[in-house]
This record gives structure tokens, C-alpha cells and sequence, in this order.
């Protein structure tokens, strides 16, 4: 009996952490942190600048899936140029927010990538500079072959960072925001700061930054 001393006087600290545990992991209810971020995230304007959206709808198996708590997904087009994004901002607890990217998805989706992800800095008006990841896609299987480039990001303060180690970087926050900007593009078109995806981000990004991190 006495072996197991030590292991019963242990017992209630083991309960009373694995209580805290639950409570900040939301286990046992929806997290109030997460949907307060959710709801920042509704009603976003569908203009920014002279780009112009399109509500879209994702399939609600990815939404299971990814275990997101809210998103959305537009199309946007500039009206003075014509050039068109597609845009997906989505929020929920980090775990599952950093495990989707668009280098392992896009790839299980029949898209080729390229080359290597690229890290880049875009600056913006009235905020810090953001860090996004790009790299580019190819999809040969169909009538006329498709390419995009993706840029994609993260955030849990404010401060957008394009991290090598996602799980380990943003697990301290409650809530994570991604965001994906999408664009077709031409074997060797659109380079640098000509990108129309960056002239997109240097507008939409602070009008987002002001709604969900007022």
C-alpha cells in the first residue's frame, strides 16, 4: 500500500492540471477567444481599393477537414487593370490553421510545384511590414495547362509572419489567422513588385489588419 502513497497524493495536482489543460485548450467548449476572432473577421468590406469581390463558398468537408473556426473566400478583381486574385483568410486554433499550406495541399490537389517556397517582405501603409511565403504551381492534366502563384502568411497579433516551424512559432496564441492570395500567372510574368498579388495585399492587408486587430 505504501508504494502507492506518492501516486495518490499526486492524483489531485494530475486532475487539477488536466483540468486547466482543458479549459485552455477549449476541449469541453467552443472557445470565446476563437469566436470573438471569427467575428472580427465577418463583414469585411467587398471593396478595397479598386479591387472589386466576389463572395465564394468553401466545400464544408474542407471546413471539417481543417478544423477551421471561420473563413472567407473571394474573388477579387481590379477594375482599372483586370487582373483577378483569389483570396482565403481563415481562423481557428493554430494547430490546425498551420497544418494546411498550400505547398503539401495544392501538391495533393495535382498541382506541380515549381520551385522552392520564397520568403518576402511587403511593405504596407501604416502598419509593419508583412512576411509572406510564394511559390509557384503547374497543373498539366487538363486541356490547357494552369499555373498560379501562391502567397500565404500567418497571424496571431498582428504582426504577419511567414515561419519555417508554424506549430512551434504561433502556439502560444489562442487564435491564428491565415491568409492565402492566389493569382494565374505566366511561366516568367508578373515578377517582383510588378506581381499583381502584391499590389492586391499592399491594399486589402491594412483594411483586413484594421478589421480583425482593431
Amino acid at each position: 500500500m505504501k508504494r502507492y502513497i506518492p501516486l495518490l497524493s499526486a492524483l489531485p495536482l494530475l486532475i487539477a492540471f488536466g483540468i486547466a489543460e482543458g479549459i485552455w485548450s477549449d476541449r469541453w467548449k467552443p472557445s470565446v477567444r476563437v469566436e470573438d476572432a471569427v467575428q472580427r473577421l465577418q463583414g469585411l468590406s467587398l471593396t478595397a481599393g479598386d479591387w472589386e469581390a466576389e463572395e465564394q463558398e468553401l466545400d464544408p468537408r474542407e471546413v471539417k477537414i481543417g478544423e477551421l473556426a471561420g473563413y472567407i473566400m473571394r474573388r477579387y478583381t481590379n477594375r482599372e487593370s483586370g487582373a483577378a486574385v483569389s483570396v482565403f483568410v481563415a481562423c481557428g486554433k493554430p494547430g490546425p490553421i498551420v497544418a494546411h499550406r498550400p505547398d503539401v495541399c495544392y501538391g495533393g490537389a495535382g498541382h506541380e510545384q515549381t520551385a522552392e517556397s520564397a520568403r518576402q517582405k511587403i511593405d504596407l501603409d501604416g502598419m509593419p511590414a508583412a512576411e509572406f511565403f510564394h511559390a509557384d504551381f503547374r497543373k498539366s492534366n487538363v486541356v490547357i495547362a494552369e499555373r498560379l502563384r501562391i502567397f500565404w502568411s500567418w497571424s496571431g497579433d498582428g504582426t504577419w509572419v511567414a515561419s519555417d516551424s508554424p506549430r512551434f512559432s504561433f502556439a502560444r496564441f489562442p487564435f491564428l489567422y491565415k491568409i492565402y492570395v492566389v493569382h494565374p500567372t505566366l511561366a516568367a510574368d508578373d515578377q517582383g513588385d510588378q506581381d499583381p498579388a502584391i499590389d492586391f495585399i499592399r491594399v486589402f492587408l491594412p483594411q483586413l489588419q484594421e478589421k480583425i486587430f482593431p
